[in-house]
């Protein structure tokens, strides 16, 4: 699938997509990996039926200097759960992120 293959052993193995590669376009579910910048607190949307935080992440295919246009200094991303408690709650700036199956 597009997400790992099985191996030998029958574990999967998982493979990463950098957050430059990223594209809003994308209907395939990515496994990434990105250290936290910023976080909302989770809030409840009533017109969706669930709790939402927005996140500013960063990987190092992300360029920390604004000047260059051809890459993002960091993207926006919003996680969405039915339970407050599935949000990630990262406990500092620089909190690492793993993302499997999102989308």
């Amino acid at each position: 699938n597009e997400n790992g293959n099985e191996s030998e052993i029958g574990k999967k193995e998982y493979f990463y997509t950098k957050l430059a590669e990223l594209t809003m376009d994308n209907e395939d579910r990515i496994n990434c990996y990105a250290a936290v910048l910023d976080c909302s607190a989770p809030y409840y949307m009533e017109s969706t039926g669930k709790y939402i935080c927005t996140l500013k992440l960063i990987d190092n295919s992300t360029h920390p200097n604004p000047q260059i246009r051809s890459f993002p200094s960091f993207i926006s991303a919003q996680i969405f759960a039915k339970v407050k408690e599935d949000i990630p709650q990262p406990h500092k700036i620089g909190s690492i992120l793993r993302m499997h199956r999102a989308q």
